[in-house]
């Protein structure tokens, strides 16, 4: 799926048991400053669905997050699938142009409750693992709200990565290479990180 103008995949939140396997995401969203709300959108976003699996898929080059997963998805797997240049455009950072804290592999679940069941979002059970991020323009992983998740043997390097970085938006640091934030529990093993904060 190339040069695509919003998200690569995109899926319903009351979607389930939706796989994405061997999917090349390259070029999705848009630099054109008309339509600056095009700018936030990424490549591979499974924004409320359950039980899910992405499996071998590179998402490349996108003003947005490479894999998103969030409001409410639970029990997703991602693993054997590469994220690289996200928030990057044809060599130039996302930041010179607007604002943005694109990252590479991003599980958010922000207080809301999007699937209307009366509980703020939780993403339960996320498994994260023998992924690649490299060259992310924030965080090369976030973790937000995310109960029991399982981080282990991924590879992140050069996060954080470019001199355009506005340090004062959401407390974003240059040597940052993953965020885990409140309400959020697991474990963490068997990673390399590599170059953090590198120019």
């Amino acid at each position: 799926i190339q040069d695509n103008r919003r998200n690569g995949i995109r899926t319903s939140r009351f979607a389930s048991h939706l796989n994405v396997i061997d999917v090349w995401l390259y070029n999705n969203a848009t630099r054109d400053p008309a339509n600056p709300k095009l700018l936030a959108d990424g490549n591979l976003y499974f924004l409320g669905s359950d039980d899910c699996w992405i499996l071998h898929c590179t998402a490349e080059r996108t003003f947005g997050h490479g894999f998103k997963v969030g409001d409410d998805a639970r029990n997703v797997t991602l693993e054997w699938s590469v994220a690289r240049e996200v928030g990057y455009w044809k060599g130039f950072p996302f930041k010179a142009y607007y604002g943005s804290s694109a990252t590479a592999i991003d599980f958010p679940n922000d207080q809301g409750d999007s699937d209307g069941d009366g509980i703020p979002d939780r993403g339960w059970n996320a498994v994260i693992r023998y992924n690649m991020v490299r060259t992310s323009l924030y965080y090369g992983v976030q973790l937000r709200r995310c109960p029991n998740f399982s981080f282990h043997h991924n590879e992140v390097s050069d996060a954080c990565k470019f001199d355009d970085v506005d340090m004062s938006r959401k407390g974003v640091d240059r040597r940052q290479v993953a965020i885990i934030n409140e309400d959020t529990w697991g474990e963490v093993y068997g990673n390399i990180i590599r170059d953090p904060g590198a120019k």
